[in-house]
């Protein structure tokens, strides 16, 4: 048979329920209050970076494309020294006996010939280099940046 609670004695406290936890914990109401602007606070955040992600990937698909174009521009640039310097160190020594040589020219008419021929290739490149590097860098990506901008701002 049991025996009956002794009166002196103290209740022992029994673990609470897991709706008994949450409902003591003061922080559960502000939670639950907040939980919508949280929603909507992460929406945003994963938009603006879906947003930024696409941005990202068109500007490292354009710029591989304009990494080549300034590249052959800065060749060509290269190319337009190297000819101009060519044609300041030959222009009086090899060039010069060769043409004088070849057509029977005085030394002075056939250096100047050999300066124009080397300085017309110089032109040329320097001209086809200046073309290239005109252009403004990553077209597309400021496009789609400004438009992106211009749809946050309402501009």
């Amino acid at each position: 048979m049991p025996t009956p609670p002794d009166p002196t004695e103290q209740p022992q406290a029994s673990a609470p329920v897991d709706g008994a936890a949450n409902a003591a914990d003061p922080t559960d109401g502000m939670r639950s209050r907040f939980a919508p602007y949280l929603k909507i606070l992460r929406w945003v955040i994963r938009s603006f970076t879906g947003f930024f992600q696409a941005h990202v990937m068109v500007i490292r698909a354009e710029a591989g494309n304009e990494a080549i174009r300034v590249a052959s521009g800065v060749l060509l640039l290269l190319g337009a020294g190297v000819s101009l310097f060519i044609t300041a160190l030959l222009g009086g020594v090899a060039i010069v006996g060769l043409i004088q040589r070849l057509s029977g020219l005085p030394w002075l008419e056939s250096l100047g010939l050999a300066m124009a021929a080397t300085g017309s290739v110089a032109l040329v490149l320097v001209t086809i280099a200046w073309l290239l590097l005109r252009r403004p860098l990553l077209p597309k990506s400021r496009k789609l940046l400004k438009s992106t901008f211009d749809g946050f701002t309402g501009g």
